[in-house]
């Protein structure tokens, strides 16, 4: 069996683990080392670009990141990722987008009335609501 994968991935030695091609040249003790693995978090548009190609709703929910959503991907974790799936579900669970940069106002609105717990009562049950 060679040691590349599809869409540049690789084999390492060990149990067959996978990596992005970014961290093809990192040492097996370190890709295991969970140290390791948060001290190169990837951080920044640029770093996470390097490993997946972005698009162009991806690139511009990076210009919030500083002041509404802070992104910190391990090279484990973003090696998980199928590059080619915009749709993968640990993509959608990482890289931001717009949609989650919009405030959305209808949500919040109950949460300061009197009484209101957030939970509608059941049939024959109480609710309970903090008192001042």
């Amino acid at each position: 069996m060679g040691n590349s994968l599809r869409n540049g991935f690789v084999r390492t030695q060990d149990a067959g683990s996978r990596r992005a091609q970014a961290f093809a040249d990192v040492r097996d003790e370190e890709w295991n080392d969970w140290r390791w693995q948060l001290k190169h978090r990837l951080d920044t548009l640029e770093a996470i670009g390097r490993v997946l190609p972005l698009t162009e709703d991806e690139r511009e929910a990076f210009s919030f990141t500083d002041r509404i959503l802070r992104v910190g991907i391990t090279p484990y974790f973003i090696s998980l990722i199928d590059p080619d799936d915009l749709n993968d579900p640990l993509r959608r669970l990482v890289v931001p987008t717009t949609a989650e940069t919009v405030a959305h106002d209808g949500l919040l609105q109950d949460f300061g009335s009197p009484g209101f717990c957030g939970v509608p009562p059941r049939s024959g049950g109480m609710v309970y609501s903090a008192k001042n």
